[in-house]
């Protein structure tokens, strides 16, 4: 390859890696997801009036004939619970660029096996991020332990928890596992459990 040849071809390197720059700059400049929980179904934009702000209260139950199941790491069942409420409460609206943050307000559970029965004895805060598309939303959270008997489990930094699917009404996914905190313990354990929301009637995830 003679001279000419070779600047040539450095030249067309050297404006090729110039570019691909540029566009990781554009990229990584981009702004976050925009997020709001909706009063009605939309994609792409909740409109002016529809979102609901902070301090909604999100009450939800497991849906009929389901149970709350908790789980060692393989699926192997540990306990379950027939009866169970999950109920949030929002603390941020959410917007462009934004998330929605929520706590979690109460959780119970009932009717468990072996007469023990859990506890969420340390509340997570939840954020809630829209997936592009849809009306409906994963959950992450960070702070989660739960008790049972002598044991607590807990989550170390932020982790999935679940998806928020949107409608009227609404359903809440939980799926998290969570690592052994203090007591005596056996391993991890995942909970699983499918909660119908029942207020607000209608709840939608979508870009403000």
């Amino acid at each position: 390859m003679n001279k000419e040849k070779v600047m040539s071809y450095l030249k067309s390197a050297s404006l090729a890696v110039m570019a691909l720059a540029a566009g990781v700059l554009i990229l990584g400049a981009a702004p976050a997801s925009a997020t709001v929980l909706c009063k009605v179904a939309s994609a792409s934009s909740c409109g002016a009036g529809n979102d609901y702000g902070a301090g909604t209260k999100i009450s939800s139950h497991l849906k009929a004939g389901n149970r709350t199941l908790f789980t060692d790491e393989h699926g192997t069942e540990r306990f379950d619970c027939n009866e169970s409420m999950l109920n949030l409460v929002t603390t941020s609206t959410g917007g462009v660029g934004q998330t929605v943050t929520a706590d979690v307000e109460s959780a119970s559970f009932g009717n468990c096996t072996f007469g023990t029965v859990p506890s969420i004895s340390k509340k997570p805060s939840l954020v809630i991020h829209w997936i592009s598309g849809s009306n409906h939303g994963s959950i992450t959270e960070t702070g989660m332990e739960i008790t049972y008997g002598e044991c607590v489990w807990g989550a170390s930094g932020e982790q999935g928890m679940g998806t928020l699917t949107g409608g009227s009404p609404a359903v809440i996914d939980v799926s998290i596992q969570l690592e052994p905190k203090k007591g005596f313990c056996i391993g991890n354990l995942w909970w699983k459990g499918i909660y119908e929301v029942t207020a607000p009637s209608a709840l939608y995830v979508t870009a403000s």
